[in-house]
């Protein structure tokens, strides 16, 4: 098995908060086998995906910060 649904099932536990709650909404939880919840799987995927992006600018967002003020 490959895709959302393999994904979701490895690495549940790995997921941001928002992501989590999204899977509660529709009661998407592991280990799911239904094949039909995989496009469910992929939103999940997309919220945790964006979740992860805001907090990698703000790191970025932050080290820029720093080094235009000279701290290490």
């Amino acid at each position: 098995m490959v895709g959302a649904l393999a994904r979701l099932n490895l690495n549940y536990d790995k997921l941001s908060s928002s992501a989590k709650k999204v899977a509660e909404m529709f009661q998407l939880k592991p280990v799911c086998y239904n094949p039909f919840m995989n496009s469910i799987a992929q939103l999940v995927e997309v919220v945790h995906s964006v979740d992860d992006s805001i907090r990698l600018i703000d790191e970025a967002g932050s080290c820029r910060l720093k080094t235009q003020i000279g701290v290490q």
